[in-house]
This record gives structure tokens, sequence and C-alpha cells, in this order.
């Protein structure tokens, strides 16, 4: 995914302000509470992405800019929550100096924290590696970056990576990109081998401007993606070990844009949620679920709340929890708010303000994550990044 329509007006606002962003007091238990975010120096902050690590910790990535940087361009840079606030945030020593990087992705697979990245290169600002590398001590250190492909691409902020999980006695990841010729990409990866590049399977084709991907495990060892061809929702079931694609196939003929997700949690069943554009004729909400049974999508009930349905947002997230529960945030059209919204018992709770953002800079960045009876909620505008959390009963 790329972030970077707003890094111009970004950037301005970074170099204007130079104050970090510190959270507001936090609410009672019961509600949503705002957490002082990493210390990330008044630096960019750009795409980050969250999961558990060791599944009692966030894990928070970032590329990201410091104040005291040597260098000026994004980097990897991560940070893990200690129960009472954020350890400093580093960029892994992996040997060589890793930056420019436009977007990334993070994901567990038992004990192991993958990570995936895509940067542009010296060669050109059009011209893209992506890369990998894993951490087997709950992200204290990585591994050595990897690359699974290089390519070209018009536009100079990249495309978009995935990274999924799954466990088992063999812990598999599953690594996804959108590559040159508007080509998805999806690669195995057994972190306990010692591979230079995992042999990727062309699994379909992106439309222009729909530059997202999504990946996750399945219950069997196997794993799912989905993608937007420009007119159609498309999925593809990846078989395990090998990650040979079964056949890619269209969910709904639909301009679904950025809101689509897939969310997993092991030993349920994965779901996949996304909101339609607009109520079509017949349908009783625009936001619908879907869960992958008996190897296919079966849409599941999902009851819009009772006060009606919000406006189309403008990018939407999701994870699930160990009860089956699908938690989703939303990035308002405006750009000034994120929303949450929880799938439990076959409808979805009314919207909450779990943030209320700066005008006129542009977001960097959305996710959710579910790790240890919290949901954890980050967003990113230019320097400023922000975490709340909410403590399921």
């Amino acid at each position: 995914m790329s972030w970077l329509s707003g890094w111009k007006t970004a950037a301005v606002a970074g170099g204007m302000l130079s104050l970090a962003l510190w959270a507001l007091p936090g609410q009672a238990d019961d509600g949503w509470q705002a957490l002082v975010p990493p210390d990330t120096g008044g630096g960019l902050v750009l795409s980050p992405r969250m999961t558990g690590a060791g599944s009692s910790k966030p894990f928070l990535a970032w590329a990201g800019t410091g104040a005291n940087a040597a260098y000026t361009l994004p980097e990897f840079t991560f940070s893990v929550w200690e129960g009472k606030g954020w350890a400093p945030p580093k960029a892994p020593f992996f040997g060589e100096f890793i930056n420019n990087v436009r977007c990334l992705d993070v994901g567990m697979a038992r004990y192991h924290v993958g990570t995936i990245y895509m940067r542009n290169t010296e060669q050109s600002k059009n011209t893209f590696e992506v890369l990998f590398t894993t951490s087997s001590d709950k992200g204290w250190s990585f591994t050595k970056p990897a690359v699974a492909d290089s390519f070209n691409h018009e536009d100079s902020g990249g495309t978009a990576v995935a990274i999924a999980g799954v466990g088992g006695v063999k812990p598999m990841l599953m690594l996804g990109w959108l590559s040159e010729a508007r080509t998805v990409k999806a690669a195995i990866w057994n972190p306990s081998q010692k591979l230079d590049r995992p042999r990727a399977e062309n699994i379909g084709k992106y439309g222009s401007g729909h530059e997202r991907l999504q990946l996750c495990g399945e219950n069997k060892n196997g794993f799912l993606a989905a993608w937007n061809d420009g007119r159609n929702l498309m999925t593809a079931y990846l078989a395990p070990l090998v990650g040979t694609n079964e056949g890619a196939s269209s969910l709904i003929n639909a301009k679904i844009g950025y809101n689509f997700a897939l969310a997993d949690y092991r030993g349920r069943d994965p779901k996949l949620v996304f909101e339609l554009p607009k109520l079509r004729k017949g349908e009783g909400a625009r936001r619908q679920v879907y869960a992958w049974k008996d190897h296919r999508w079966e849409r599941i009930p999902a009851a819009p709340p009772s006060k009606g349905e919000k406006p189309c947002p403008a990018r939407l997230e999701a994870c699930q929890d160990e009860h089956g529960n699908l938690h989703v945030a939303t990035l308002t059209k405006s750009g000034e708010q994120v929303l949450y919204s929880c799938l439990r018992d076959g409808k979805f709770s009314e919207p909450e303000v779990v943030m209320e953002l700066r005008q006129v800079i542009g977001v960097t960045g959305l996710d959710i994550a579910y790790v240890d009876n919290y949901v954890y909620v980050t967003a990113s505008q230019g320097p400023y990044m922000y975490v709340s959390r909410l403590k399921l009963k």
C-alpha cells in the first residue's frame, strides 16, 4: 500500500512543528485509552503496522526518520510495548544501512516475527526492491534482509506488501507484494531455512490505483489472499508448504478501493470484510463479512448498527480475536477521524471515535491488532503517531 500521497504535506508540517505528539489523557478502563506513542524524534512516520511479539506484547513497526538519524530517508524502525511504555525505537542492525522504505508489513508464525518491506533503490525513484527478514527472539534481533523481488514501477511511492503466518510444527510465512505489469505475487517462506530468494507465484493482476494486498493464514496451514483488480474483489487460496495457487476468483463485482481486509486467529475461521461504495438493491448493509469454511467463502450474518451505517470510509483495517469476534477500524473520508466497530453475535456495534486526527496533514498509515485481550489501533500523520487501546470485557 502506498501512503505517500500525503507525504509532501506531512513533510512540510514536520519541518514547521518540532513537538512530538503526546497522548491525550487515558479514558476509563471500559473505553478507549490513548497511549503515549513511541518516541519518533519528530521524524516522518509511514505505514505503522502492529502484531503480537510472543503473543503477549504489541510489536509496532514503521518506516521513519529520526531527528538524530544520519540519513533523512525512511528506514525500518520498531518498538515493543513493555507494559507501561514503549521500548526505545530502534532500527535493527542488518550489517548494512537499509533506508528509502516506502511500505511494510509484519506477521507472526509461532515464535517468529516476520517483516516484509518495499524500498526505493539508488538506481532511480521508480526502481524498487522487496525485502524480508525474521526474528526468532520476539523482535529483539533480526536476520539480514534477503531480496524477494526487484522491479520498476511508474509510481515513485511504490505499491503494496503483505505478510501472514501460520504456526504448527513447522511455522510458515507467506510473503506477498504487488509487482510490475500489475502482477500480484506471493511466496512461501520457512523461517528455519536459509534461502536467498523464495520462489514466487503469480496469483493475479491488480488494478491501477488499487494498490492493496491482504494475506492471512488458514486453519489447515494454507494461506488466503485478497486484492482489487479494479472491477472485482479477487481472492485466492495458496496451498501449504509449497504455496501453489489453486486459482483466483472474483468474490464480488464492485469497486471496493481500499475498503477490504482479511483477519485470522489461530483455531478460528479466517474472515474477509469489505464495504461496498453504496447500498445495493436487496442488500441490508454495505459492509459484508465472509468466513472461510470447507475450502470456500461463505457469507455470515453481519447486521448494521441500530443507528445505521456511517458513510463509506477511505480505508478499512480489521483483526479477529480468540473468540472469533471481528474488530474493524476505518478512516473517514475527511481523514479526520478513526472509527471502530465490532462484529459480535451477527451484528456490528455502534461506531466509536477512537482518534481525532489533525486537519490538512495527510494520513500516512492505519492498522488494528488484537493482543492479549486488548484491541490496539495505530495511525500516523507525517511526524505524528497515534496509538490507542481498548480492553475487551
